[in-house]
């Protein structure tokens, strides 16, 4: 079977896609603690800076309006 990620595909399935990769990401860091979830952040705009980390919260936002919904 042939990998489906970008290199190997012309037709990538959506796990491999970035779309995916912040959704994953906003959920897991949604069920952090607070203190954790703080502590994240900070590591985030260390290492990828304060546009990623304010797409992080807001892709984590969005996540917890859909959970509620």
């Amino acid at each position: 079977m042939k990998c489906l990620c970008p290199r190997c595909s012309d037709q990538q399935a959506p796990t491999y896609t970035e779309a995916w990769r912040r959704e994953c990401e906003a959920r897991y860091v949604l069920r952090m603690g607070k203190d954790q979830r703080r502590s994240y952040y900070a590591g985030v705009s260390k290492f990828r800076g304060l546009p990623a980390t304010r797409q992080l919260i807001s892709d984590v936002e969005k996540e917890y309006a859909h959970e509620r919904a």
